[in-house]
């Protein structure tokens, strides 16, 4: 079992060809990170980023990780307004009570910082621009 005490890897790599290490006796970490295309008036619930994720993956911490160093693992310069979202594909330890989204982590880069925010799912239209598997240090 993995643990984020000493850091971590935002790793591009492949999900699908390391379909074997995703089984569910394993938990694993994933990341998602998104630009904000088009506002629309909407109304709807949506549903929060939480604290912590579990394994050492709090709010706190890996902010001050975002901000201490760059921790992907590919040429990457962040732009105003990505978002930057972590949770575990482990449905077993999907906290989220109202949907079938999993809990999560979530940071946008605004003023040249990662800050803690989202984009609400209801109204603010993201695109995907990367995504992977989070590894410890």
């Amino acid at each position: 079992m993995c643990d984020f005490e000493n850091g971590f890897i935002l790793c591009s790599c492949n999900e699908e060809s390391n379909e074997t290490t995703l089984n569910s006796d394993k938990e694993t970490y994933v990341w998602e990170l998104k630009t904000l295309k088009e506002t629309i008036p909407a109304r709807g619930i949506t549903q929060f980023p939480i604290s912590d994720i579990g394994m050492g993956l709090n709010a706190e911490w890996v902010l001050l990780n975002l901000i201490d160093r760059n921790c992907f693992d590919f040429d990457y310069q962040p732009l105003e307004g990505d978002n930057l979202i972590m949770y575990s594909n482990n449905s077993a330890n999907d906290k989220a009570s109202f949907s079938n989204q999993p809990a999560y982590l979530s940071y946008i880069y605004r003023n040249e910082e990662w800050v803690e925010d989202f984009y609400m799912k209801v109204g603010q239209l993201t695109q995907l621009k990367n995504k992977g598997k989070i590894k410890p240090v």
